[in-house]
């Protein structure tokens, strides 16, 4: 029986085995999701991204890195939900 590798687990294995393989792969992912924007969303899309690397420049490792990611996205989904309450009332 052959064995499955998801992307996952291949991003993963690069991750472990050639960070700047993986980081490189990162950063043309980002690039070509950047491209699909709009163009009157990409440079918001690029400011916001370039704050999200400093900060993720700072963790010390990957466990650090998505308790960050998971910290921000709860604070944008926060200020997301009180956006929509606020639009709701004004109705």
């Amino acid at each position: 029986m052959g064995k499955h590798c998801t992307k996952f687990d291949y991003l993963s294995n690069l991750y472990e085995t050639n960070s700047e393989a993986f980081e490189s792969h990162r950063e043309e992912a980002i690039e070509e999701y950047m491209q699909w924007l709009p163009e009157e969303r990409q440079t918001l899309a690029r400011q916001s991204q370039w704050v999200l690397d400093g900060a993720l420049a700072k963790c010390k490792d990957p466990n650090e890195r998505i308790q960050l990611l998971a910290e921000l996205m709860a604070d944008n989904l926060s200020e997301l939900s009180k956006a929509l309450t606020a639009a709701v009332e004004l109705r």
